[in-house]
């Protein structure tokens, strides 16, 4: 079993094969059932279920997945080795690895909830972070095909806020610190009141921009 399951994972992953393998050798009848109604929205899990079956566990998820995945990310975003490759788009190609897994993870977690309000916590962060992945898949698909910058993903906007930041006099840094201190403060009010659960992550986000900015002003004023 296991030399197949290896066997597969060498080859590419086939979803026909790993749903054949899965069905042979795996034991949760429940999932059987979802892989025969749809074997495409459960492929995460089908790679770790027959990872697990031929011991390759490793923490969550497979370590022999993991650097599968990442060779045909390289793969498929050549273009991340160039040297003109915008340092955005680097970025985003490693938060996107780390997004990947992420759902990887919450996709199995939910099938563990033990309440409904687990349930709805790991959906809302699975929701998130699925459009993160796809906003990001958005500009480096984009570059590939036009070899130019798309500009969508929130990234490019904070990156632009940092250059201008860069340019700024002593006066003007004085003042910037002034309200990044002020945004910080509103934002994290905002997320302790807990009133809108689905302003939250991008909540999140802003406060993680405001709190990178403030740290450069800072270092730019004590230089």
């Amino acid at each position: 079993m296991k030399e197949e399951i290896v066997s597969w994972l060498k080859s590419g992953c086939n979803l026909g094969k790993g749903v054949a393998l899965y069905l042979q050798y795996g034991d949760n009848t429940r999932f059987k059932k979802m892989l025969r109604l749809d074997p495409g929205k459960n492929f995460f899990k089908l790679k770790l279920l027959l990872c697990r079956l031929a011991g390759l566990e490793e923490t969550n998820y497979s370590g022999a997945i993991r650097e599968m995945e990442r060779d045909r990310f390289r793969e498929m975003y050549s273009f991340l080795s160039d040297r003109d490759c915008p340092n955005e788009l680097k970025i985003l190609a490693a938060d996107k690895i780390t997004t990947y897994w992420r759902i990887v993870e919450l996709h199995e977690k939910i099938f563990r909830c033990g309440s409904v309000e687990d349930c709805l916590a790991v959906s809302f962060e699975l929701v998130n972070t699925f459009i993160e992945d796809y906003r990001i898949k958005q500009e480096l698909d984009y570059y590939k095909n036009h070899h130019g910058i798309l500009g969508k993903h929130r990234i490019f906007e904070a990156q632009s806020r940092v250059d201008k930041m860069r340019k700024m006099s002593v006066k003007e840094l004085i003042r910037k610190e002034k309200q990044l201190r002020d945004n910080i403060w509103r934002i994290k009010s905002e997320i302790a009141k807990g009133d809108k659960p689905y302003l939250l992550h991008d909540r999140e986000q802003r406060l993680k921009e405001r709190e990178k900015e403030l740290e450069l002003v800072t270092q730019m004023l004590d230089e």
